[in-house]
């Protein structure tokens, strides 16, 4: 996702006539890489990847313009229309992998339980485990344990 973002951000960089170092690039990924690992964690909605990818392209630009000694805010309409055409053909990338990955993921959770019974199958009936009634065992009486409930007293107390 991240990786994602800082490439298109930086292929639109460049195609507007800005500047695009690969320090700059690597930075941005730093930055970036926290938070959209933190994002992978759940099924985001279109909009919610839609708000990340704008605030980080957002910071891209900030970062790739600062570092070149550009000057920050007063960039070509170019600019700004390669940025919103980098977050949108991201999103929408973005979120068709990610509708994909987690439709397999759902798919993956519903089958385990057929996965599991034909792993059963598998194996020969002669190795499979089989489980038996054991007999209770018993543990003969130990000399620490006082046959009569004693509330106070030394532990000479149970001997008697």
């Amino acid at each position: 996702m991240s990786s994602a973002s800082v490439g298109i951000a930086a292929a639109a960089h460049a195609w507007a006539e800005g500047c695009v170092s690969l320090g700059g690039a690597a930075l941005v990924l730093a930055l970036t890489l926290p938070s959209a690992a933190g994002l992978t964690r759940r099924e985001l909605s279109f909009r919610s990847v839609l708000g990340w990818l704008s605030a980080t392209q957002a910071g891209i630009h900030l970062i790739l313009t600062g570092l070149c000694g550009g000057s920050v805010l007063t960039e070509s309409h170019a600019m700004l229309a390669a940025h919103a055409c980098a977050v949108l053909v991201t999103a929408l990338l973005l979120q068709v992998g990610d509708g994909a990955l987690w439709a397999a993921s759902r798919l993956g959770r519903a089958c385990r339980f057929v996965l599991v019974l034909l792993r059963w199958a598998a194996i020969p009936p002669e190795r499979r485990l089989r489980f038996t009634a054991v007999a209770p065992v018993r543990v003969a009486p130990s000399l620490w344990r006082c046959p009569s409930l004693v509330l106070r007293g030394p532990p000479g107390a149970c001997a008697s």
